[in-house]
């Protein structure tokens, strides 16, 4: 009988490592932290990339003077630098009765599990601190940023144990984590944001007030996205448990329309707050999706 610890293993499988040897994550905003990492800070001080000038004050090192600025204009000023930070990521996994739908063999949670997981090895690969939580109706369980490899085999662990159930209330989470987070980082959002997408943008945008850079990964499951059925069925909610009876042919044309509207909607959000969004099909190897979203986001950087 395999442990719980083995068993997680399978969310970082070789494939997946394959893909992401030789990736990176990074944030499109300053980021603050307390290490001297590859990103870049608010903060100003003296190391290797030039921002701007400031007049000189006693007590300056008089090493970083702009004698070039003195000719032109006989004043002092001292040169300033961008300093460069370690970067903190926030990875929100949804683990809510929605989550567990699945039609290809793999759940919207599982397949949320293997990108969280993926996001969470390239970020402590490359020496920056991981984080997570898992939330439905409210915040599950939450683990801080760290860096090291037994902190990303106890949130592997933690993905491992928890099975999606109860309810939705995304707003809830988001706007919970975004009080907690006081520092900038990366906010990375694996749901199926099947709740009010109001409530649920203005959670968003709440990260997005707090300066903070945000991916938001919308999974869903290609039944979901094509409506394939063909006979008449019962449908039930996951999460409140209401049935209905249903000839699909009959609603194919009003769901597609709900859907793209739906999609639409969290898409010009996202557009407007400055966040990235991304639709996800399970049906598309979870490995290849990130090792693609990570190579464009790095050229557009």
């Amino acid at each position: 009988m395999r442990t719980a610890q083995a068993d997680s293993s399978r969310f970082l499988d070789p494939d997946t490592l394959r893909h992401l040897q030789h990736l990176s994550i990074r944030s499109r905003a300053r980021v603050e932290g307390a290490m001297t990492g590859a990103h870049r800070s608010p903060y100003k001080g003296l190391s290797t990339e030039f921002a701007d000038h400031r007049q000189y004050v006693i007590g300056d090192d008089l090493r970083h003077l702009d004698w070039r600025v003195y000719a032109r204009n006989e004043r002092y000023y001292i040169k300033r630098y961008e300093e460069n930070t370690n970067m903190k990521v926030y990875i929100l996994v949804d683990c809510s009765a929605s989550m567990a739908y699945g039609s290809e063999g793999i759940s919207k949670y599982e397949y949320a599990c293997r990108m969280a997981a993926g996001m969470a090895y390239v970020t402590v690969k490359q020496s920056d601190r991981a984080g997570m939580v898992l939330f439905g109706e409210r915040i599950e369980d939450y683990f801080p940023p760290r860096s090291s490899l037994t902190h990303l085999r106890s949130m592997l662990d933690a993905l491992n144990r928890c099975s999606p159930q109860k309810g939705t209330n995304t707003a809830v989470a988001l706007h919970g984590m975004a009080e907690l987070i006081k520092r900038r980082g990366l906010i990375i959002v694996l749901s199926d944001l099947m709740d009010d997408p109001e409530a649920v943008i203005r959670g968003l945008a709440h990260f997005k007030q707090k300066r903070h850079d945000v991916i938001v990964f919308h999974v869903l499951d290609n039944d979901e996205l094509s409506f394939p059925f063909e006979k008449v069925a019962t449908f039930r909610d996951m999460e409140s448990g209401e049935k209905v009876r249903v000839a699909p042919k009959d609603l194919r044309d009003d769901y597609a329309a709900e859907l793209e509207a739906f999609i639409n909607q969290y898409k010009r959000a996202c557009y407007e707050n400055n966040i990235d969004y991304v639709t996800v099909n399970t049906e598309t190897p979870h490995a290849t999706l990130l090792s693609a979203y990570l190579t464009r986001r790095e050229k557009v950087r």
